[in-house]
């Protein structure tokens, strides 16, 4: 085999280790869109409760549910983006666009017609941008997690420190 040339065990070796990396990605970009969801549907639940119970004014719901929406994409791409080790700001755009995406079907649902104008495209970007944000911070959140449990492990297995014994000063 001449320098330079990979055996066709060599490719089975990469194509293996890609394949598991994309796994690995799809992974938690699936763990991050499900908590999305799992921390709006309840939100949405408990303000809905709030309107028919209370006399929770109508014009605090439309920042509520901003807050919602915002505060869900952002854990979505910090929890998307944290076991990677790079692209932080893809997994995330990811994460944001796709929940805006089911934020949009089921909007077209509910009013049973599909269109597409600018709010809706200003939704999908914004979903976008705010996860590309998050993503970079989850990726750099990772990192320093993954740092501090090497040393962490690091300092376990290390022999402990022994302090060497202080020379008693005496006056001459």
């Amino acid at each position: 085999m001449k320098v330079g040339e990979f055996s066709v065990r060599d490719r089975s070796k990469a194509s293996y280790k890609s394949d598991n990396v994309l796994k690995q990605r799809l992974k938690s970009l699936l763990r991050g869109f499900i908590f999305s969801f799992t921390l709006t549907v309840p939100i949405a639940v408990i303000l809905s409760v709030a309107m028919a119970v209370t006399d929770f004014p109508e014009e605090y719901m439309s920042p509520a549910v901003l807050i919602t929406v915002a505060l869900s994409i952002v854990l979505s791409g910090i929890i998307t983006t944290a076991p990677e080790e790079n692209l932080g700001w893809v997994g995330g755009s990811l994460a944001g666009l796709f929940y805006m995406l089911v934020i949009t079907v089921v909007r077209w649902c509910l009013e049973s017609r599909v269109y597409i104008d600018k709010d809706i495209i200003t939704l999908l970007l914004c979903g976008a941008l705010l996860g590309t944000i998050s993503g970079m911070a989850g990726l750099s959140l990772g990192q320093k997690i993954r740092g501090a449990k090497r040393r962490r492990r690091k300092n376990k297995t290390a022999p402990a420190f022994v302090e060497p014994k202080r020379r008693s000063h005496t006056k001459f």
